[in-house]
């Protein structure tokens, strides 16, 4: 039972990782509609998310959101410059390989229990916080 209440602990844990990352992707590539809050929130609010975090380090970058981000004050069309060029980079799919590779953490520990509905049902929501669009 011990090795219950640490795999539930540990399932939780890598599944919030997974699901926070892959809704940091969705600050930049869902819609307002879709998310219920402005494309690149996290940004404007001066949150430092994966998704950003690995696009500056994307040789094809080659120091354009560093320029960006340099200025003293960002507008609305600094924004939506960092948006585009995050979206075209490799951070997003980085960003989901990280998300899926929590997930699939988080499966892994499920193990430790036996198959039942509430297993496949643990197992099922790995699939949609890395797979949702809002």
């Amino acid at each position: 039972e011990d090795r219950q209440v640490e795999a539930i602990r540990s399932f939780g844990r890598l599944l919030g990782m997974s699901f926070q990352i892959a809704d940091d992707v969705l600050d930049y590539l869902a819609t307002e509609q879709e998310v219920g809050k402005p494309v690149g929130n996290d940004l404007k609010q001066g949150t430092v998310t994966l998704p950003l975090m690995l696009a500056r380090h994307d040789p094809a970058v080659d120091g354009r959101l560093d320029a960006v981000l340099a200025k003293p004050a960002l507008d609305d069309a600094d924004y939506a410059e960092v948006v585009r060029i995050v979206r075209g980079s490799r951070g997003i799919d980085e960003s989901y390989a990280y998300a899926k590779t929590f997930g699939d953490k988080a499966r892994a520990e499920l193990a430790a229990f036996p198959p039942s509905a509430y297993r496949d049902a643990l197992e099922s929501l790995t699939y949609y916080v890395v797979g949702r669009r809002n």
